[in-house]
């Protein structure tokens, strides 16, 4: 399958990998948030996924889940510690 006539980058659809663009995080700054996540916040990890973490049961008020995938965060729980993690 080729592209339509026109200029582009690169003939017949070959273009430059998308994974190879997107900078990841390395190791180092993984273990930096682990760090602060599970010692200043005091929440635990989870065995079962690398980047989850959690404390208490998220129906309590004092539950909290923080799930991280490549660069992204998302802080769910009560409005209370939402607020205090994120600040």
């Amino acid at each position: 399958m080729c592209l339509p006539e026109g200029e582009w980058p690169h003939p017949c659809g070959r273009t430059r990998p998308l994974v190879k663009l997107i900078k990841q995080a390395n190791r180092e700054d993984y273990e930096e948030v682990f760090d602060y996540i599970v010692d200043d916040l005091g929440l635990q990890a989870s065995i079962a996924a690398l980047g989850l973490f959690f404390s208490g049961n998220l129906g309590e008020a004092n539950g909290i889940l923080i799930p991280i995938f490549i660069d992204d965060i998302i802080i769910i729980g009560s409005l209370v510690l939402v607020a205090s993690i994120s600040s």
